[in-house]
């Protein structure tokens, strides 16, 4: 699996199940450069489907790149940073952690190639 078959929502739900469990330094990182790697990797996934899997003899497609996915994943990567850069300095890191969750499955949405993989 290559960055542009990887559904960009898995990165920010990733990241947002490990920000209560780093220190505070390395959590500003994460909430600032997480969401940029993101919008770079939605930006690397070419029109088409570029992620299958076979469920009950139907074929789910996980990832699916088309112009206006690219642009509401972009809004909502660029919303995620607008969101993780007000929140830089919230002391309650769980918060900010179901923000990425909650941003990560929208992205997932927004890629989802057919309503059963939604």
């Amino acid at each position: 699996m290559t960055i542009d078959t990887f559904p960009p929502g898995v990165l920010l739900i990733f990241g947002g199940l490990v920000l209560p469990f780093v220190s505070s330094g390395v959590r500003k990182t994460i909430v600032l450069l997480l969401p940029l790697l993101v919008l770079w990797s939605v930006w690397q996934i070419s029109d088409g489907i570029q992620l299958s899997l076979s469920f009950l003899e139907y074929e789910l497609a996980i990832v699916e790149g088309d112009t206006l996915s690219r642009l509401f994943a972009t809004v909502f990567a660029v919303m995620v940073f607008g969101g993780g850069l007000f929140a830089l300095n919230q002391k309650e890191p769980f918060e900010l952690a179901a923000a990425f969750v909650y941003g990560g499955s929208a992205l997932g949405v927004v890629f989802a190639g057919d309503l059963i993989t939604v």
